[in-house]
């Protein structure tokens, strides 16, 4: 089998469980992908709430600093040294708190994509050639694995990421009977 009968027959495969029950497979989507990211989120929310006390702790030594130099306590140069120090620090932590808040943003974002990739993809349940169009629209990449031999056959493993989604391997397959159990969902019970 070629690798493009497998990646239609894993789209139409996705499609047809979205088509079948969408609500399902978007929450096991959304499940899947919460298991990953609460943790992350909560370490970004942790590190912001960090670098945001930092930065207010910053802002009150430049006013004391600046507080100090009027006195005459602190000297000219060392009051310039200090405060482009402070100001520095300052700038890199404001950065952080950006770039952890855009992450942030992101994983609250799954569920939207959830939803743009089920509606996307379960309009392909009879697709039968592919195109650079739906690989482009619906595959972020294919990762093809070594080359194996089981018994008397070469294998090899592909792994199908989705846009919007990742990796979908972990949702378990529909049978002509109804749905197979996943791994994860195996082991809760």
């Amino acid at each position: 089998m070629n690798i493009a009968a497998i990646v239609i027959g894993h789209i139409r495969e996705k499609a047809g469980m979205v088509a079948c029950d969408e609500d399902r497979i978007i929450g096991k989507i959304l499940a899947m992908q919460n298991n990953e990211n609460m943790t992350y989120r909560a370490a970004y929310q942790g590190e912001v709430e960090t670098h945001t006390k930092q930065i207010a702790k910053l802002d009150l030594l430049i006013e004391n600093l600046y507080n100090d130099r009027v006195t005459g306590v602190v000297s000219e140069d060392m009051f310039k040294r200090y405060v482009a120090k402070y100001e520095q620090e300052r700038i890199d932590r404001l950065q952080s708190v950006e770039t952890l808040t855009k992450r942030i943003r992101a994983i609250k974002q799954n569920s939207d994509n959830a939803a743009t990739w089920a509606k996307l993809i379960k309009q392909y349940t009879q697709l039968e050639t592919l195109n650079p169009e739906t690989l482009l629209l619906l595959i972020d990449r294919i990762i093809v694995g070594e080359s194996q031999v089981v018994g008397t056959e070469r294998v090899r493993d592909i792994q199908i990421i989705y846009n919007y989604v990742g990796d979908l391997d972990r949702l378990g397959t529909m049978e002509s009977n109804g749905w197979e159990v996943s791994a994860d969902e195996r082991e809760a019970v």
